[in-house]
C-alpha cells in the first residue's frame, strides 16, 4: 500500500485528506535534494573562491620576493626607484591582484654586525597603515639605504576583490574584498 501513488482524489473529510497527504512518500528525495543543494553549492563556490584567493596571495608573495631580490642585489639602490620596484612586483603578480591598490613599505634599519649581538634585527618593525581623512596612507615610505649589508624590511599589501558576492562576509571581512599582505627582512649583499 505504501508504494502506490498518492491519491487524494477521495475528497472526504479534511482529516482523511490530511492523513492521506502525510502518508504519501512521493517526492521525498526531491525535497531533500532541494533543501541540501543550496548548501552544497555554497560550499563548492566558497572552496573555488578561496582557492583563487590563495593563488592571488601566492603570486603576490612571489612578486614581492622577486622585487626584493632587486634591492638585495643592488639593482634598486635609492628611494627614487619606487616605480621600478612596483613594476617588478606587478610583473610577477597574476591579474587577480590590482597593482593600482598596492601599498609598499620599504625601510632600512641599520647594518649587520658591530656591537649589536642581534646584528640590528631587533629594531625591525612592521607598522600598520595609518590613513588620513582622504584615505591615503601616511606612514608608509620607500627608503632603500643603498649600502652593503644593510638590513631592509619590505612590506607589500594589496586588495583582493572577491569574484563571488558575499564570500567576504563568510570569511569574516568586508563583503567584497580582503587585504593580502606579505613582509620579509633581507640583508643587502656586499655589492
Amino acid at each position: 500500500m505504501r508504494n502506490r501513488l498518492c491519491n487524494v482524489g477521495n475528497w472526504g473529510s479534511w482529516t482523511r485528506i490530511l492523513a492521506e497527504f502525510l502518508r504519501c512518500r512521493r517526492g521525498v528525495v526531491t525535497m531533500e535534494y532541494a533543501l541540501t543543494f543550496p548548501v552544497l553549492l555554497m560550499l563548492v563556490v566558497m572552496t573555488i573562491e578561496l582557492a583563487i584567493m590563495t593563488l592571488a596571495d601566492l603570486s603576490l608573495q612571489q612578486g614581492m620576493e622577486a622585487a626584493a631580490r632587486s634591492i638585495r642585489t643592488g639593482d634598486i639602490r635609492s628611494s627614487t626607484d619606487v616605480a621600478a620596484f612596483k613594476t617588478k612586483v606587478c610583473a610577477n603578480v597574476l591579474a587577480l591582484v590590482d597593482c593600482s591598490d598596492m601599498l609598499l613599505n620599504v625601510q632600512t634599519f641599520g647594518s649587520v654586525g658591530g656591537s649589536n649581538p642581534y646584528g640590528g634585527f631587533g629594531t625591525v618593525t612592521y607598522p600598520m597603515p595609518i590613513y588620513d581623512q582622504d584615505g591615503n596612507v601616511t606612514n608608509y615610505s620607500f627608503g632603500v639605504g643603498g649600502t652593503k649589508l644593510q638590513i631592509t624590511s619590505v612590506q607589500v599589501k594589496a586588495i583582493y576583490h572577491f569574484l563571488t558576492p558575499g564570500v567576504g562576509l563568510l570569511v569574516g571581512g568586508v563583503p567584497t574584498m580582503t587585504t593580502l599582505s606579505h613582509a620579509m627582512i633581507l640583508v643587502t649583499e656586499p655589492f
